[in-house]
């Protein structure tokens, strides 16, 4: 009987409904289940150690003290607690027994208040418990922004959390900003890994008093919102998006709402104006939007359907693929592949290969593959891997797809020439704090020995992953556990094994002292190392020690590894940076500020190289911005970063010698535009560099710019503008030597300038 009761008490929490008969006395006067400690209660802090028979039990705790304790267990059975004062109501919870781990419960508990913890199970595991009561390290939490949305409709499931900031203060004068930035959660972890909750009080209703309550660290925040019933009843687009052109038969169903505007009417009178600004967030009046399943040439009919049944609509252009074909013109520089003992490849290197993309008009772009990860040609995406991952000794196919068309040619497997791999000098960094999961192989020496009793050096200066055709693995074999371990680093189906050390990450907490210099910056941009100056990282250990970083002083790095990687600013509001102290997580939060592209000028077109675009864009705030392009190519891909003032660095890529109306030009892609922008290339004319004229760059340009930097001639207006290379409004030295790196082959003459 006592099993049936603790069963059915069990799914009564599990749902949320207290058991009346708990709270039915008030007080102590809990239900006759067994209560380990009746009696002698937990005074404070303190531990409780009791065998569990697969019952549920209370436990009996009496605080004495106003603040946030956390009660846990130190078992390893799969238990759940939930967390009442004498007057029954629930303070807090940790229900995720699924996770097969110890309870851990963060609780505020009032002055002198009773307060009693129900222990349960799922099955009937039995064994020893310790539940311990220990004061926090927490010591308050404030809630410094409500959530920003606060007006619901009836089909809204659970409560929007954008704009939520907390502040936690910690017991050493530490304070730590939160930004729940996942958007819509009902649990979610806090940075000291507590389970905190936003429910709705009850099933919202138009008309109705709602609320929301905010549980976290054992406090409760509740704040009032409005659901209101569908108020428009007509919805028109009053302004199309960026992109209303598709390519028929491969972009069908695709619909990029971003730029568009739909204004809502309530009675012929407009009542709210809906703007699609992120394509990644959609209105929360919007249902769905209906695309034919197969877009037509010329005008097709999108649906914008609202939830309340009304519809706004528009037309966009289904247009012909301008491409008939593709075909490789120039076969890669490796056409063989060694056939290691596992046979196994990732993907063919395409370096140096040659692909054509063939205009239905009869001209054609080629574009050549070069080493770079780069996935787009044309502005689409394209494909390429072997028909059969396990290669065999013989003919070989490789598959190229772009744009629904494919090419194939074969390449030449041969059984492996290496007969064993010995690393001769072991990777600079041997040592590892828990909570790392990748080795570096940086300063390794690998010694690659061949059948034909040859051998050679491969010499790691960067975390490299592929050489000669080889992808090279490198992981760590065991747990992330303190102590000796081993990494295995594995090349042309060898392996060679290192040994490491795991040491104990004690860092406890990591929270923001200063924030950087700069903190605002513009959507799409990208966040470099040098962004991050200023900022200083209070780091507080397990055994209560504190350190202050100061970010630029350790140039980036703590325990000998970069703790950022450059991140992208892609969404509104906050934005979270992650920084990795030693294999410890710690959050930055950067703001974004809007920044879109209306539209655009073309100031200047590129130059014969590619380069130097010049272009003006106009933004949705009636601001304007001016940036130059220059294009540093490996065959016909270039890319950078420009600064732009008051908004950060920005991303761009170029392709050049694109075709299109007849006219040979590049495309460029930035600032998150969904489509590249066309600009034509000069043809010939004198170019940066060329001093004399001749049309090409040679010894005798740099040796005319060198005369001119040592004050040995007088320049003219045209010399300046063809020796200036790195544009600082006068021919130097610098410029000298980056002129006879390109004469001397070292260099592309698309690097100047």
């Amino acid at each position: 009987m006592k099993r049936i009761i603790s069963v059915i008490l069990t799914f009564a929490l599990l749902i949320g409904v207290a058991p009346l008969a708990v709270f039915a006395g008030g007080g102590n006067d809990f239900p006759p289940v067994p209560c380990v400690n009746e009696g002698d209660p937990i005074r404070g802090e303190g531990d409780l150690t009791f065998n569990y028979t697969g019952d549920a039990v209370y436990i009996d705790f009496y605080s004495g003290s106003a603040g946030i304790y956390v009660f846990e267990s130190t078992s390893d059975l799969d238990l759940q607690v939930y967390v009442y004062d004498s007057d029954g109501n629930l303070l807090a919870r940790d229900d995720d027994s699924g996770e097969d781990r110890n309870f851990k419960c963060y609780c505020y508990v009032g002055f002198k208040t009773d307060v009693y913890l129900w222990v349960g199970g799922f099955g009937s595991s039995t064994g020893q418990v310790t539940v311990s009561a220990t004061y926090s390290d927490v010591t308050g939490v404030e809630l410094k922004h409500y959530p920003d949305k606060t007006t619901y409709l009836p089909t809204d499931s659970s409560p929007d959390l954008e704009g939520l900031v907390f502040e936690i203060s910690y017991r050493n004068g530490d304070k730590a900003t939160w930004i729940p930035y996942d958007g819509r959660w009902s649990t979610i972890d806090s940075p000291d890994g507590v389970a905190c909750r936003a429910e709705f009080d009850n099933e919202i209703q138009a008309g109705y008093e709602n609320g929301v309550t905010l549980s976290c660290y054992g406090y409760n925040f509740h704040y009032y919102i409005s659901v209101r019933a569908y108020y428009f009843d007509e919805a028109r687009v009053t302004r199309m998006p960026y992109r209303t052109e598709y390519i028929v038969g491969l972009e069908d169903r695709s619909f990029y709402p971003n730029g568009m505007l739909i204004q809502l009417y309530k009675n012929g009178s407009p009542v709210e104006t809906v703007n699609f600004n992120n394509e990644s967030e959609q209105h929360p009046f919007v249902q769905e939007f209906v695309t034919p399943e197969e877009y037509a040439l010329g005008d097709n009919e999108v649906t914008v359907r609202f939830t309340n049944g009304v519809t706004a609509e528009l037309t966009v252009t289904g247009i012909e693929n301008p491409y008939t074909s593709i075909e490789m013109v120039k076969l890669p520089d490796k056409m063989l592949y060694d056939i290691t003992p596992t046979g196994f490849f990732f993907t063919p290197d395409l370096t140096g290969g040659v692909l054509r993309i063939n205009y239905k008009n009869g001209d054609h772009y080629d574009y050549e593959f070069d080493n770079s990860f780069e996935n787009m040609i044309l502005g689409h995406y394209y494909t390429y891997q072997f028909e059969n991952w396990n290669l065999e000794v013989g003919a070989n196919t490789v598959i190229i797809e772009f744009c629904g068309m494919t090419c194939r040619f074969d390449v030449t497997g041969v059984a492996s020439n290496i007969k064993g791999i010995e690393l001769i000098k072991l990777p600079d960094r041997r040592d590892f704090y828990v909570g790392e999961t990748h080795p570096s192989i940086i300063g390794a020496k690998l010694r690659v020995d061949y059948v034909d009793n040859t051998y050679k050096v491969i010499t790691f200066d960067k975390e490299e992953r592929y050489v000669d055709g080889f992808y090279i693995d490198f992981w760590f074999d065991g747990p992330a556990v303190v102590g000796p371990n081993t990494a295995t680093l594995w090349y042309g189906g060898y392996s060679a094994t290192i040994d490491v050390t795991f040491h104990e990450n004690n860092i406890k907490r990591v929270t923001v002292a200063h924030e950087p210099n700069k903190t605002e910056f513009g959507l799409h941009s990208v966040i470099l190392p040098e962004d991050l100056d200023g900022l200083i990282l209070n780091i507080t250990y397990n055994d209560g020690s504190q350190e202050s970083w100061v970010y630029s002083e350790n140039n980036g790095r703590f325990k000998g590894a970069d703790v950022f990687y450059s991140d992208s600013i892609e969404r509104s509001g906050y934005n979270p940076i992650e920084l990795d102290m030693a294999g410890h997580p710690a959050t930055l939060y950067l703001l974004a500020k809007d920044f879109f592209v209306m539209s655009h000028k073309i100031i200047r077109n590129a130059d014969a190289n590619g380069s130097n675009a010049n272009v003006t864009f106009y933004l949705e705030d009636g601001d304007s911005i001016n940036a130059t392009f220059p294009g540093v190519y490996e065959g016909d891909y270039a890319s950078g970063y420009i600064g732009i003032a008051g908004f950060g660095n920005y991303s761009y890529s170029l392709y050049r010698n694109v075709v299109q109306d007849g006219v040979k030009g590049v495309h460029l892609y930035a600032f998150g535009l969904n489509n590249p922008i066309f600009i034509p290339m000069e043809e010939g004319g004198a170019m940066k560099g060329d001093m004399d004229g001749d049309g090409e760059i040679t010894v005798a340009d740099a040796l005319k710019a060198l005369r001119i930097a040592a004050k040995l001639v007088q320049p003219t207006e045209e010399d300046i503008a063809l020796g200036d290379v790195d544009n600082d409004g006068e021919i130097t030295v610098a410029d000298a030597l980056k002129i006879l790196r390109v004469a001397a082959k070292l260099a592309d003459a698309s690097s100047l300038g």
